[in-house]
């Protein structure tokens, strides 16, 4: 059987009780010898940078380009989000506009969530390899809502031209 939380706790308030400087040693140790710090601590990406490295490489992202897969990456973002209580960025905010758009404009009239439609009208197909597949209605679906908006271009990364030129980094 596995030892339990609380005995786990009591142990270690004992050591912090009985050598205090051990332990703050092996904790600044412990970090310092794995070449941790606060500065070396990379940026998290926003959820908009997110979406569009998705698009660019889904299989770094996903293992398979697949709308479900996608979902479930985005979901348990955004669930992590929560969790840790991080600020909601803009691009969250227009992702959840986005499927209450999806299933205002694109269900017709059918009362599904936003991401039953995308697989209703993407024939049940769920890979990005086909050009009506719910990986490939999914991105071009929020290109449309993007364009609705104003704001086109919103979900895609930098134009090639300028990622050749080197003018945009990689995300």
């Amino acid at each position: 059987m596995g030892t339990s939380a609380t005995t786990i706790h009591a142990e270690i308030r004992g050591v912090r009780q009985s050598h205090p400087e051990s332990l703050e040693e092996f904790l600044t140790l412990g970090h310092a010898g794995k070449g941790y710090s606060e500065s070396s601590t990379p940026e998290r990406k926003t959820f908009l940078e997110i979406v569009k490295a998705i698009r660019e490489g889904p299989g770094m992202y996903l293992g398979h380009a697949t709308f479900l897969g996608c979902c479930s990456y985005l979901a348990g973002d955004e669930r992590a989000s929560r969790d840790l209580e991080l600020p909601s960025d803009e691009g969250r905010a227009v992702y959840r506009d986005f499927q209450l758009w999806v299933e205002r404009q694109k269900n017709s009239g059918l009362p599904r969530p936003w991401f039953k439609g995308i697989e209703f009208w993407s024939g049940g197909i769920d890979c990005g390899h086909t050009s009506n597949g719910a990986f490939a209605v999914f991105f071009k679906w929020l290109d449309q809502y993007a364009e609705q908006i104003g704001r086109p271009g919103l979900f895609r990364g930098a134009p090639e031209s300028e990622a050749r030129e080197g003018r945009i980094t990689a995300l």
